[in-house]
């Protein structure tokens, strides 16, 4: 039984378009079905259970920020959110026409849950079936516990960045090492059978890790890395650019990539596995 149920309403242009992209970026990264968090205060989007393919996605949107109104309803105190599983292309195809007023609901009908997405302008409803997700079962999909990384920096503008990328993925390299330090130095290195490409960035801005004193224990030049793989990121930094400029990069040391962005409407945090660990 529904025990909780969002209305709300995206009321211009730009704000859906916005929105449009978000669902965009999410299916490329989650291919066949995510999962949607919904609170008081965001509308969130998180990968599989337990990032059993490597990698865990949490993109959150302030509904402040982005729907004229919204109001997540309960029958019960002690739920406070709503989780639910939605087949990805479905929701791309709810959100593929650009509209200038959009109520999206969550709401019971025949006794099955649907994300409802109508496009009041066009003339168009999208009713689509979601699985909802019990309460003991929303841990899975907290953000991962990956330990306190030992470097963090802003990594070059989007755009730049994905050309460098794409060079190295050009040269048919499966993988990517991140190598970087305290002192804004970054190496990038792409391996095949026949053939290195390693690219040297400098004058990065490094950031403070909270808790984090790998610093203090090997100094500003001490490098540190992480091996990953190269499909997975090819398809989440492919359609950054369209709503990020900037992507800040934590390491931990060997083991994870963690890569973050925020703007005044939306933030996401983008774990990533290494493949080899140090």
């Amino acid at each position: 039984m529904l025990r909780a149920r969002l209305n709300s309403v995206i009321a211009d242009g730009k704000s859906f378009d916005t929105f449009s992209k978000i669902v965009r970026i999410v299916s490329k990264i989650c291919r066949k079905m995510c999962v949607i968090r919904l609170t008081a205060n965001e509308f969130s989007f998180v990968n599989a259970r337990n990032a059993r393919e490597g990698f865990s996605l949490d993109l959150r949107i302030d509904q402040k920020e982005l729907f004229t109104s919204y109001s997540l309803e309960s029958d019960s105190q002690t739920v406070d959110a709503i989780f639910f599983e939605i087949q990805t292309d479905d929701l791309v195809y709810s959100t593929s026409m650009q509209d200038t007023l959009v109520e999206i609901k969550l709401l019971g009908k025949d006794l099955i849950p649907h994300l409802v997405v109508e496009l009041k302008t066009r003339g168009l409803i999208h009713e689509i079936p979601v699985n909802l997700i019990q309460k003991h079962n929303w841990q899975d999909y907290d953000p991962p516990i990956v330990g306190i990384p030992s470097v963090g920096f802003f990594l070059p503008p989007l755009k730049v960045f994905y050309k460098i990328f794409s060079s190295i993925k050009n040269i048919g390299s499966k993988s990517i090492t991140f190598k970087a330090n305290n002192n804004g130095e970054l190496w990038l290195n792409g391996v095949m059978d026949q053939a290195r490409m390693e690219i040297f960035v400098r004058d990065l801005v490094n950031v403070a890790i909270p808790g984090g004193n790998s610093q203090e224990m090997y100094g500003a030049d001490e490098f540190f890395e992480v091996q990953l793989d190269l499909r997975v990121l090819y398809s989440f930094l492919s359609h950054l650019h369209v709503l990020f400029s900037k992507l800040l990069l934590k390491i931990v040391h060997g083991r994870t990539a963690i890569f973050s962005a925020k703007e005044r409407d939306c933030q996401f945090h983008f774990y990533v596995n290494g493949l080899f660990e140090a």
